[in-house]
């Protein structure tokens, strides 16, 4: 895989590096990305190649972060699969969709977001520590960071920026996921 996005990236005329470091968690790795790279105007967190689309609205200089559509990639597989993927859509199509134009997305998931690098560099101290009544936050990441974007100034969706990502296909995965994500919710509305 290394040999394969050097050479690539070296066809297209892209500077690239690869840094393999100890796992430490999904919060470190746009922060060690930001410290590599002091000079990156926008970073991304993907998870797959929809750069192009993920990179137009951040042609306005308002524009802060963008939220791509996530979709389950494995939509089909059994009741709860469905139910979620289309809760899932439903949400982002409608929900996302209606705050898109005021520059006012809550949250840009981490399947496929992007944020432009000050945003990172700004706040690293405050990310990598976040606390709340005390103790270590160690979820809601994608909100944080969209926070901090909202601060600063829009955050978009882009609807053809599109990823597939694997959702939980067993309901208790799917409930703690769910847990997670209201929890992440009541913290920041705290």
């Amino acid at each position: 895989m290394r040999h394969w996005w050097s050479r690539s990236a070296r066809s297209h005329g892209i500077t690239t590096s690869w840094h393999r470091t100890p796992n430490r968690g999904k919060r470190h790795a746009p922060i060690l990305a930001a410290r590599r790279c002091p000079q990156a105007d926008v970073f991304v967190t993907v998870d797959s190649d929809a750069l192009h689309e993920v990179l137009q609205p951040l042609a306005d200089p308002r524009g802060q972060a963008l939220a791509g559509l996530v979709l389950a990639r494995h939509n089909r597989n059994g009741l709860l699969s469905r139910i979620t993927d289309l809760w899932y859509v439903t949400c982002q199509m409608v929900e996302r969709s209606a705050q898109s134009p005021l520059g006012s997305v809550m949250v840009a998931s981490g399947s496929l977001a992007a944020y432009r690098a000050e945003l990172l560099t700004d706040r690293i101290e405050g990310y990598l520590s976040e606390t709340f009544m005390g103790r270590p936050v160690t979820f809601s990441d994608d909100s944080l960071l969209t926070l901090y974007a909202l601060v600063r100034g829009r955050v978009v969706q882009q609807p053809t920026a599109v990823v597939f990502t694997a959702m939980p296909e067993e309901l208790g995965h799917h409930l703690r996921q769910y847990l997670r994500w209201m929890r992440g919710s009541s913290l920041r509305f705290f």
